[in-house]
């Protein structure tokens, strides 16, 4: 057996060496500190541990780098630790620190603002000058599950309430309240995301002006026969998306290949790969190149269709001349005025299904609305919160709000340490559980522990990326005892069914800790 390092009593350690003489032998990663108490041998401490090692141990997981921590909230005392002090890529789990900055930033009641201005009066129907649509974020307008499906009807009914049938200037949308200005071409987009992700969906880049969450549905369909055209087609051409279609129909026994590539300030999609022919059509959501453009141009449509002519183009702020866009910094006719859900809502959906859109949001809107606009960013502010919870520079780094970044790095001690913090407050603990998804019930662990005591118990935020699998939350003992616990697992090579069978036995475990 190889040398496991403990930081435990002498008699736990001769029960626990005795417990392990038959198990093969441990990894290397598992040599750091495995559990901390100062029980006795015959403690339920003792045997927790005892019990979570064991699954660490196991040959199909060992070679995996693991970072643990448990602790008792009740009772503050660490119950396991394993190597929890080793920053790691937390992927999701990074959305826990997001929103903990924003809770105590922005607040539970925070909402984004979206309005429609003019640059001049209405008279006889008519308004000479430009609309203007200025934004902050709201991420929901228009989302599959946003609280107004029809807000753009909506507006379109206000205006021709105030009389409005004809627009004979532009319509602009002001995006600056996020981007300042910025044209570069990963505008919008977190720092370290990789370049083959930028096409799909869950990697939009982020703009004050949001609609439909930056993506568009993708159709392709094959051919009835072998080397027959394959059909391609997305369901918004408001999107500016175009595709470049290189795919093929293959033979019926042929296997589907099938790769999407968009590069940053890019609109054109590149399909390439090929489909057996004769199967059933591929769906995909792919992301937009300017969330700003598509947004100005699907409501100039929907006006269009209402009944008000828009005789201007519909325009993203940053690609007018600079010396045209300061008149349009005020305009001084406001026409119609839309606020998102609070955050409190918002990041139900941020969480229980991972929002990547709402999570990057979150984070650059810390940056811009607090510190009076100094533009700090948000990442900066991230940063501070861990620091004021005892959480040293060397256990953390902040690239992006969603965690999509590889860059991120945190330690399980740390993400306790944040967890502990978001149960100080009874209205912070009721609603930052209230976004969490429940083991066997819903989000993005509605699968997972189903049969098991942490089923309808555990709430976590999951983590996933390739070689990553992470999930940190609380959980309750058997004796109602709230334990919060952090558990990531990188560079694994083996089936990451393996991983998450591992981590959900670390969870069912205790929830079935007694200490009678």
């Amino acid at each position: 057996m190889g040398q496991t390092k403990l930081v435990v009593s002498a008699t736990t350690v001769a029960v626990l060496v005795s417990a392990c003489t038959a198990l093969p032998s441990v990894s290397p990663f598992l040599s750091s500190r495995v559990l901390t108490t100062t029980a006795n041998a015959n403690s339920p401490n003792q045997d927790v541990g005892k019990s979570l090692s064991l699954i660490f141990q196991d040959p199909s997981v060992a070679n995996t780098v693991w970072g643990i921590h448990v602790r008792s909230l009740d009772r503050d005392e660490t119950l396991f630790q394993l190597n929890d002090h080793t920053p790691l890529i937390p992927a999701s789990v990074q959305k826990i620190l997001t929103l903990a900055a924003a809770v105590k930033h922005l607040g539970w009641d925070y909402r984004y603002k979206t309005e429609i201005l003019s640059t001049e009066l209405v008279k006889d129907g008519t308004v000479e000058g430009d609309l203007v649509v200025r934004g902050n974020g709201d991420p929901t307008i228009h989302a599959p599950d946003g609280p107004v499906p029809d807000l753009f009807s909506r507006w379109a009914s206000t205006l021709k309430a105030l009389g409005i049938e004809r627009i004979h200037g532009r319509l602009i949308g002001d995006d600056d309240a996020l981007d300042g200005g910025k044209t570069e071409p990963w505008t919008g987009l977190g720092v370290g995301w990789s370049w083959n992700d930028i096409a799909f969906g869950f990697a939009t880049p982020g703009s004050a002006l949001q609609y439909r969450e930056n993506v568009v549905k993708l159709t392709v369909t094959a051919s009835s026969r072998s080397g027959g055209p394959v059909a391609a087609h997305i369901d918004d051409l408001a999107s500016g998306i175009r595709l470049v279609n290189r795919m093929v129909t293959g033979d019926i026994r042929s296997q589907t290949t099938f790769t999407l590539r968009r590069l940053p300030g890019h609109h054109d999609l590149v399909l390439q790969g090929s489909i057996p022919a004769g199967t059933r059509s591929l769906r995909r959501m792919v992301s937009v190149n300017n969330p700003t453009a598509y947004f100005v141009n699907a409501l100039k449509r929907t006006l269009t269709i209402s009944g008000i002519s828009v005789s201007g183009n519909a325009i993203d702020i940053d690609d007018l001349p600079r010396q045209e866009v300061g008149p349009l910094r005020q305009p001084p006719y406001n026409l119609a005025v839309h606020h998102s859900p609070p955050l409190s809502k918002l990041a139900v959906n941020m969480m229980k299904n991972s929002q990547n859109l709402y999570a990057e949001t979150v984070l650059r809107s810390l940056g811009e609305i607090t510190r009076n606009g100094s533009g700090q960013p948000g990442k900066d502010i991230v940063s501070e919160l861990l620091n004021s919870w005892g959480v040293t520079r060397d256990q953390f780094v902040i690239a992006d709000g969603s965690g999509l970044s590889r860059y991120n790095l945190v330690t399980a001690s740390a993400l306790v340490r944040v967890l502990a913090g978001m149960r100080q407050d009874p209205r912070d603990e009721a609603f930052f559980l209230e976004t969490l998804p429940l083991a066997g019930y819903d989000g993005t662990l509605k699968s997972r522990m189903v049969g098991t005591p942490a089923e309808g118990n555990a709430r976590g935020k999951t983590g996933t990326m390739t070689g990553v699998r992470t999930l940190a939350g609380y959980v309750e003992t058997a004796d109602g005892e709230r334990l919060a616990f952090a558990i990531l697992a990188n560079n694994f090579l083996v089936p990451s069914g393996l991983i998450i069978a591992a981590i959900d036995r670390v969870v069912a475990e205790l929830a079935s800790f007694s200490r009678r």
